[in-house]
């Protein structure tokens, strides 16, 4: 029994080497047919030198190196393990940049979008429409110096209307309000507290 199992564990590297190589050479066959993403030619480089390292090992291959050849292998593993980690790190950094840089121009365009719909709001707030002219028109009326936005203060009754409002005098603009408070005996401020509250019949229909 111990004969069997001393003969059987000669061949655990090999065994092992063989399952690795042929787990990585599945993997980059695959081709994300499973659901698994491409991976890199590393991979198929890396799946046939642990295949070639799993032959060398092989007992009645082994035995028969001389030293010097050994000593040749066990460097040449060492390089190629070493370019071979380094070369499936720098793929998968390479992949993580990639992501990065295409969630920053997502992030970007998504940003834009949010921007034109608000300015297609604000243009549409002045002029009671949208505009189809996104480089002319919209890039003129985004870059103006004020856009002129309208300033409501005070909501009218219900069953008194507008035009009543405006033939009594009681609409009023921004630049009338300091005369007004002091006609009526109150500050400016407490006016527009009492405007925006509707406690007073005066209403504010102004532009910014």
């Amino acid at each position: 029994m111990e004969e069997i199992i001393k003969e059987v564990s000669k061949y655990v590297l090999s065994l092992f080497l063989f399952i690795i190589g042929i787990a990585f050479l599945t993997m980059y066959l695959d081709n994300g047919a499973s659901g698994l993403e491409q991976q890199p030619p590393e991979m198929l480089v890396a799946a046939l030198f642990i295949l070639f390292a799993g032959v060398l090992s092989l007992p009645q291959i082994y035995t028969r190196m001389s030293k010097i050849i050994k000593a040749v292998l066990m460097l040449l593993v060492f390089c190629c393990s070493g370019y071979l980690g380094y070369a499936v790190y720098n793929s998968i950094d390479s992949e993580i940049k990639v992501l990065e840089q295409e969630k920053e121009y997502n992030g970007e365009l998504i940003q834009r979008f949010i921007d034109l719909r608000d300015a297609e709001v604000a243009y549409r707030k002045v002029y009671g429409k949208y505009t189809a002219d996104v480089q002319g028109e919209l890039i003129s009326f985004v870059n103006a110096k004020a856009i002129p936005l309208p300033l409501n203060w005070g909501v009218f009754h219900d069953s008194v209307s507008q035009s009543w409002y405006e033939e009594n005098g009681f609409i009023l603009r921004t630049s009338d309000l300091d005369s007004i408070a002091r006609s009526i005996g109150v500050s400016e401020d407490k006016l527009r507290a009492d405007i925006d509250n509707n406690l007073t019949t005066y209403k504010v229909r102004d532009t910014l």
